[in-house]
Formats: structure tokens, C-alpha cells, sequence
């Protein structure tokens, strides 16, 4: 049996981080290293953001990283496989 995965919103959290912390991209792209477009790329979910780039980022905003997955990847959430 082969499972269809669908594309995550990886972007939302992230978004959703940075207004809470007052940050702009541009002070995220350069403490956590992350090219400016990449990140805004990511922001928007044209592409998503790798575990490395979650890392940095919740270092630079002082948080844990699983507060900037999705929900459907945090610890006692039920996943929607289609």
C-alpha cells in the first residue's frame, strides 16, 4: 500500500512566530543564516523549510522547534493521510 502525502503549509507557524516576536525577515534570514528570498520563498510555502532552518530559526527566536511545525507533526496529533 503506498501513502499520498500532502505538501505541509511549513510557512504558517513560522509566520505566525515572527509577528509574535516582533521580528522581520530580514533579522531572521541574517541571525539564522538563511538567504533573504530563500526565506521568504518559505514564508509564502513556495518551498519548505529543512529541519536545519527550523533548528536556527527557533534558536534566533528563542523557542523550541516543534513550535514552529504544523500541527499535524506535533506529539499527540492525529495525522491526515489522504
Amino acid at each position: 500500500m503506498v501513502m499520498k502525502i500532502q505538501r505541509t503549509d511549513t510557512g504558517l507557524p513560522v509566520r505566525v512566530a515572527l509577528a509574535k516576536a516582533r521580528k522581520s525577515g530580514r533579522e531572521i534570514s541574517e541571525a539564522a543564516g538563511i538567504p533573504y528570498g530563500s526565506l521568504l520563498r518559505k514564508l509564502d510555502s513556495d518551498r519548505e523549510f529543512s529541519f536545519t532552518e527550523i533548528l536556527r530559526i527557533a534558536g534566533v527566536l528563542d523557542m523550541h522547534p516543534a513550535e514552529l511545525l504544523p500541527d499535524e507533526f506535533k506529539p499527540n496529533q492525529k495525522r491526515n493521510v489522504a
